[in-house]
């Protein structure tokens, strides 16, 4: 057998393995998107004043979901 080949676990761990600074780095942009998420929310929904009802909430709630998704807060999946 190839000694280059691995099997699927050793491969998962090569792909998810993080340095100390890196899982410090994840811990904290999640931390600030959780902060930042749902005081996004309220702002997007007074800056878009000039749209009707369901627009305004829209808007507001895509503001949500942006920063969740930047910051990584949730999971993509």
């Amino acid at each position: 057998m190839d000694p280059m080949i691995r099997n699927r676990q050793d491969a998962m761990d090569a792909v998810e393995a993080y340095s100390p600074a890196e899982r410090q780095f994840n811990r904290r942009r999640s931390a600030v998107g959780a902060v930042l998420g749902p005081r996004r929310l309220p702002a997007a929904a007074v800056a878009a004043a000039p749209a009707a009802g369901a627009g305004q909430r829209l808007s507001a709630i895509m503001g949500l979901m942006f920063v969740f998704w930047v910051s990584e807060t949730l999971p993509v999946a």
